[in-house]
């Protein structure tokens, strides 16, 4: 016997469904003069989200939809968030995506603005912008927990000195609530189903441009203090006078 759950799925998890599809796609924003950006593309299940005209087929927005596929519904321009718009000249991207609990919200990674950035899919198909947060350093990785969005952020000097931090953000508000130093590099974040751990896989990504990318041979040892001299002296073998 199907529950009431089953035989009515909840709003938020057809939202939830829609913000599980998004796709980053690489775009030139402008002309030549301009940054390049990234685009999220929001899609949607069809056989969910819209209604089925009888024949097998799906229909919405004047297209014909086949259904059981996904189908782009929205594209939001990431450089759209800037200052300047998509005139301005920084670099934007939209790398990693996840979306709020509620499925109302989507939080990207933007690693060369050093920022994480948020777009309001309350009608999946009008995308809304709803501003941007610096990370003081490179966002690699964004997971959500409730209300908060986990994001792994890359503080390393060089590929020599390396930190990281995992920082806390209330969605809600779009601001940082706690910061913790990880020691390294971070490159992903996921959560346990309970939501009682944060997984965190440390990266520490070495230079590929350093000696073509090859991995250095480590020196022999050298002995300097006369104790370690010593004890590499070879002794008299057995049986010699």
């Amino acid at each position: 016997m199907k529950t009431k759950t089953q035989q009515r799925p909840t709003r938020i998890v057809r939202h939830t469904l829609m913000a599980a599809m998004i796709a980053a796609t690489l775009n030139a924003c402008g002309d030549s003069k301009d940054a390049t950006a990234d685009n999220l593309a929001v899609a949607s299940n069809s056989a969910r989200n819209s209604g089925n005209n009888g024949n097998g087929n799906v229909a919405g927005n004047g297209a014909n939809r086949t259904e059981g596929q996904f189908n782009r519904i929205a594209v939001f321009t990431v450089c759209e968030q800037e200052a300047n718009g998509c005139n301005s000249d920084n670099a934007t991207s939209a790398e990693i995506v996840a979306a709020s609990a509620d499925g109302m919200t989507l939080i990207y990674t933007n690693s060369p603005d050093k920022s994480i950035g948020f777009v309001d899919i309350a009608d999946p198909a009008v995308p809304r912008g709803l501003g941007k947060l610096a990370m003081g350093g490179e966002p690699t990785s964004v997971a959500v927990r409730d209300g908060w969005a986990l994001v792994g952020v890359n503080t390393s000097a060089d590929y020599v000195n390396t930190s990281g931090a995992l920082v806390v953000v209330d969605i809600a508000t779009r601001t940082e609530v706690a910061r913790i130093d990880l020691g390294g590099q971070p490159d992903s974040v996921a959560v346990s189903p309970n939501g009682q751990f944060a997984a965190i896989a440390i990266e520490n990504e070495r230079d590929e441009d350093l000696g073509d990318g090859k991995r250095r041979r480590r020196r022999p040892a050298i002995c300097r203090s006369l104790a370690c001299r010593a004890s590499r002296t070879p002794g008299p073998r057995p049986g010699s006078t």
